[in-house]
């Protein structure tokens, strides 16, 4: 469970950024993120993950404000645990975990900050221009009839009745917050309290893949609303190689952890019987299917606000 001791400041945001052998776009990520207003007061946590190609090594002569910028030197934890491991030692009361390869516009946090602030949401994530598709901005995800990530190409309307009271009168619609089923880790905003609340990011979800669907899964089933900032637009840098490779049993075992956490004896059934001609099964169902994981399930069903056929229905997952 995340420690909530290092901090939460009202009026802070901590962005934190996972960098595993990022170089050149970690350092351009940072020295834009100092460059551009972002009307909301912040510090930089950069944890390079175990990175090769000295990617944050421009930290030790760089002139920027070393009260606004830290470093953090961790052995390859994986996307999951650097996360967790950023948000320990952040101070702010929002935390908004960023990938090393993004390009923010102005203003950007404060957009972000301000449904956070008021309550209208537990995490938010902006639209995503990746340069690969330019032309097509992706607001948030859902999941298909296979489970695997979709991209929305559109925002949705408003909330579930009753979820959340959005605001009277006139606003910007812009910037409006709209209900989504999942918001990618490359930029999502999330209050400390509903981090914390959840238990931040599931760490046995070792490599990359499936570790954002769980977080914004198990926001919305233990009460904390997810939406997009439609007017917010952040580039996100398509790299050639991934700093994170998803091989296929540890995407397997991703997949199947996610279930095993949070999905009904009925559906995870039904998963399982899909996902056994998926890559490495036998070995990924081994290493799910143990103790620990069953009583964690045990613990989010006593817990959670919402179940899975809730959030399936809502969302219209055909699943």
């Amino acid at each position: 469970m995340p420690d909530n001791r290092f901090g939460g400041g009202a009026g802070l945001a901590s962005v934190i950024i996972i960098a595993r052998d990022e170089q050149p776009y970690l350092e351009q990520t940072v020295r834009f993120m100092n460059a551009v207003p972002a009307g909301y007061p912040m510090e930089i946590v950069v944890v390079d993950d175990g990175s090769r190609d000295g990617c944050a090594r421009f930290l030790s002569y760089s002139r920027e404000p070393r009260r606004r910028i830290r470093l953090l030197s961790t052995g390859g934890l994986g996307p999951a645990r650097a996360r967790n491991r950023g948000a320990r030692e952040a101070a702010g009361g929002i935390l908004v975990f960023c990938d090393a390869h993004i390009i923010v516009p102005p203003g950007w946090l404060a957009s972000l900050a301000a449904p956070l602030a008021a309550g209208l949401a537990g995490a938010v994530c902006p639209a995503l221009i990746h340069t690969a598709d330019p032309a097509r901005p992706i607001y948030g995800g859902t999941l298909n009839s296979r489970l695997s990530w979709t991209g929305l190409t559109s925002p949705g309307a408003v909330f579930p009745a009753g979820m959340v009271e959005l605001p009277s009168g006139p606003c910007d619609t812009r910037l409006t917050p709209s209900p989504v089923p999942l918001a990618p880790a490359g930029c999502l905003a999330v209050r400390r309290d509903a981090f914390c609340g959840v238990g931040g990011f599931e760490e046995e979800l070792a490599a990359w893949g499936y570790d954002d669907v769980e977080f914004s899964l198990k926001l919305w089933l233990f009460g904390y609303p997810v939406a997009v900032v439609p007017g917010v637009k952040v580039v996100h840098i398509s790299r050639p190689l991934r700093p994170y490779q998803r091989w296929g049993e540890e995407l397997t075992a991703n997949l199947l952890l996610t279930a095993a956490l949070h999905f009904s004896d009925r559906r995870l059934a039904r998963l399982v019987g899909l996902a056994g001609s998926y890559p490495g099964f036998a070995r990924a169902w081994s290493r799910v299917w143990r103790e620990p994981v069953w009583q964690k399930r045990q613990e989010y069903f006593r817990r959670r606000v919402y179940d899975d056929d809730w959030f399936m229905t809502v969302f219209g997952v055909p699943f």
